[in-house]
């Protein structure tokens, strides 16, 4: 009896309870201090006390973003200054925030899946997929990563495109999309490229020609297109007002498109998943060759590239979240794993497609092994994204070591070297010393100035830490030692993970030969 009481409530609440499910894949990170790659600067107080104070800072926030990068982010900055004033200093309910917050993603992304007619099962697979994923799921273990915060909003504006299409009412579903879309675009202007996808689906109801569509949908398709203006403001003033230190646009080579093309793929997890495919094609071609194949459902007779009709708006809507994905990076010659957004959401529906094929089949042994297989290979995913957490957490702690010893041990005013190289061999990297800096301003303990060098000892300047030229007294490095300045440590700092196998280590000290770095 309990188990069918659960059934039901499954059966009728399975989105909220998938996307609680799914988000609970980062627990782990309710232990996890302050990072050192965006928390820095973004989650201590503004200070302000009244509103006005408050909204005083988030306009300088916003114009100061602009001034350095040249980024447009009212929402982001909305979110991160509510968060500060009602949060504070404290990881522990950041992090409870952020875990709720990734739930509510997942949950809206399996409500788009259902408005395109996937069934729960495929639904699920893919949700977890795309919220596990372990090239773009930083999103989800940073507290403050921007395509992380324009999810939800993303999400709400492809559902109300897609229900539009169907509603007896659809102005209210359009003008829906459109502040969905206008609130996306708040954190950044790239998600613009959902644009084509909503516009697509806001015409093409299932079994209706594209033709059709958009004579019928014309007023619905203006006004999704009325948050354009902002992107398209932007990137014009932005284009006649250029300032050195914000982002350059350029034309995109062969190369970055290759390199873009190479994140897309492993953020699909296509590795992963591959034996898993290839037993769905291979279930499929038995299902077209038996001699059981009927036309009622039970078995399809399709080929597996042509989606059902009833998928229709769901392929084509991937394809172009994909292509307008990738293209709306290429100018800016960027890629990672958070780049992958929202372009990756493509593949994810074409692999949801797919799948929904796959379903329609009827059971058989083939069916079985195919998703025995797809079912490891999401395992698989979610344990590569649990050591993925692990390891941020455990940098996370080295640094928190170091950081807590210079407040406790190194006098006022001093000026530390902060040696900076590639940190996949076990170096700091410069966005690391640069919130080093920051988390001891605005911890507020001691004046100590950070100085950013590479590991040749050469000065390296940023627009967040003027360069200075006083000579540092001590030096932070990782690993290896320099070998251009040979160095000695007087204190280590050491973090290990995967059960101890590995670790990170970085070290404080002089050059060889001076004096303790002991007060």
């Amino acid at each position: 009896m309990l188990m069918q009481q659960m059934k039901l409530i499954f059966s009728r609440f399975w989105i909220p309870i998938g996307g609680i499910l799914i988000a609970l894949l980062y627990l782990p990170m309710l232990a996890a201090p302050f990072d050192f790659i965006d928390d820095g600067n973004l989650v201590y107080p503004s200070g302000a006390t009244n509103l006005s104070e408050w909204l005083a800072a988030m306009k300088t926030a916003i114009v100061a973003n602009y001034d350095h990068l040249g980024a447009f982010r009212p929402t982001l900055w909305f979110h991160w200054l509510v968060q500060q004033h009602l949060l504070g200093p404290n990881e522990l309910p950041w992090h409870v925030y952020r875990l709720l917050w990734c739930a509510l993603a997942a949950g809206m992304f399996l409500w788009f899946l259902k408005e395109l007619g996937f069934r729960k099962e495929p639904a699920l697979f893919i949700a977890a997929l795309a919220m596990w994923n372990r090239i773009p799921n930083e999103i989800w273990m940073s507290l403050t990563l921007g395509e992380g915060v324009a999810m939800p909003y993303a999400m709400l504006a492809l559902i109300a495109a897609r229900r539009a299409s169907r509603s007896s009412r659809p102005w209210a579903w359009d003008i829906a999309a459109a502040l969905g879309l206008l609130v996306a675009l708040g954190c950044k202007n790239t998600f613009v490229a959902l644009l084509p996808a909503m516009v697509v689906m806001r015409v093409l109801p299932d079994r209706v020609t594209i033709r059709e569509g958009i004579r019928r949908n014309w007023k619905g398709v203006m006004i999704l297109c009325l948050p354009l203006i902002m992107p398209i403001a932007h990137y014009i003033y932005f284009k006649t007002h250029w300032k050195p230190g914000q982002y350059v646009t350029q034309p995109p080579s062969l190369s970055f498109v290759g390199q873009m093309l190479s994140v897309q793929l492993r953020a699909s997890s296509l590795d992963f998943l591959a034996p898993g495919l290839v037993l769905c094609i291979a279930a499929i071609i038995m299902a077209k060759r038996g001699a059981g194949a009927t036309s009622s459902g039970d078995a399809i007779s399709i080929a597996p590239s042509t989606p059902p009709q009833t998928h229709r708006a769901a392929f084509i809507a991937g394809v172009l979240l994909f292509i307008f994905g990738m293209a709306i990076y290429l100018p800016i010659n960027a890629y990672g794993g958070r780049y992958a957004i929202p372009a990756v959401w493509g593949a994810y529906l074409t692999i949801a497609v797919f799948l929904a094929t796959v379903i329609r089949l009827k059971a058989s042994r083939a069916t079985q092994v195919a998703w025995i297989a797809l079912i490891g290979g999401l395992i698989a995913i979610a344990i590569a994204s649990i050591g993925k957490q692990e390891k941020l957490i455990a940098r996370a702690n080295m640094l928190w070591q170091a950081v807590e010893w210079v407040e406790k041990n190194v006098p006022a005013d001093t000026a530390i070297a902060w040696l900076s190289g590639d940190s996949d061999q076990g170096a700091l990297n410069i966005e690391e010393g640069i919130h080093f800096q920051w988390h001891l301003d605005f911890r507020g303990k001691k004046k100590v100035r950070v100085l950013l060098y590479d590991e040749s000892w050469k000065p390296l300047n940023r627009v967040e830490i003027d360069a200075g030229k006083e000579k540092p007294e001590l030096a932070i490095w990782g690993k290896p030692v320099p070998a251009t300045a040979p160095l000695k440590p007087d204190e280590s700092f050491v973090t290990t993970y995967r059960f101890g196998a590995k670790q990170y280590e970085c070290h404080l000290g002089r050059r060889a030969g001076s004096a303790s770095a002991r007060p």
